[in-house]
């Protein structure tokens, strides 16, 4: 698929039609942040703009209607009952198998942007960040992390990451291994 002669309409709309209002609007805050960042780090905007604007795409499902994806993508048992975990993976399956997505930047950056991974790219890496960040996000780092994403982007993931698994220990859950191995990786990058 020709990434840059996409109908981002049609895209929208899908996003729209299966999402709630206020995934649909975080999604667009994230688009805009992502597209900014793009163009900072020289990053080809057309694929953020769509990875950003797929990445929630499953957000918004049931249980049910998760668990049966999961099953039939034939994702890990550990999605099973974790929508937090999963839609991601599943907004990547989706993207390619129903949209017929097939840049692998594009898929990793939709599917990791809840974990973050060992050596993300740029593009998965401007995703990780402006879901965290956009400009909907109230929490008292959001607009600093905001700004420091156009410095150090790697610094970001570091905090992002280890205040991730900070909150997911705190409330006595397994921290996924994917943001174990990002946290190493970037660390191991930075020293």
């Amino acid at each position: 698929m020709n990434i840059h002669s996409i109908d981002k309409n049609q895209i929208l709309n899908i996003v729209k039609q299966n999402t709630s209002e206020s995934r649909f609007e975080h999604t667009l805050r994230v688009a805009d942040l992502a597209t900014k960042l793009a163009h900072h780090y020289k990053v080809d905007a057309d694929k953020t703009w769509l990875a950003a604007v797929l990445h929630d795409l499953e957000k918004n499902i049931s249980l049910e209607e998760n668990d049966d994806l999961v099953n039939l993508y034939g994702l890990d048992k550990k999605y099973l009952g974790n929508k937090n975990l999963s839609h991601s993976k599943l907004a990547a399956a989706v993207s390619r198998d129903k949209l017929g997505i097939d840049d692998e930047d594009i898929l990793n950056a939709i599917a990791f942007h809840t974990t973050g991974r060992s050596d993300m790219s740029m593009l998965e890496k401007i995703i990780f960040v402006a879901d965290t960040c956009e400009e909907g996000r109230t929490y008292k780092e959001a607009a600093l992390l905001r700004e420091k994403a156009f410095e150090n982007i790697d610094d970001v993931c570091i905090f992002i990451l280890e205040y991730l698994k900070e909150s997911i220990e705190k409330k006595g859950l397994v921290v996924d291994e994917d943001t174990i191995q990002a946290l190493r990786y970037l660390k191991e990058k930075r020293d």
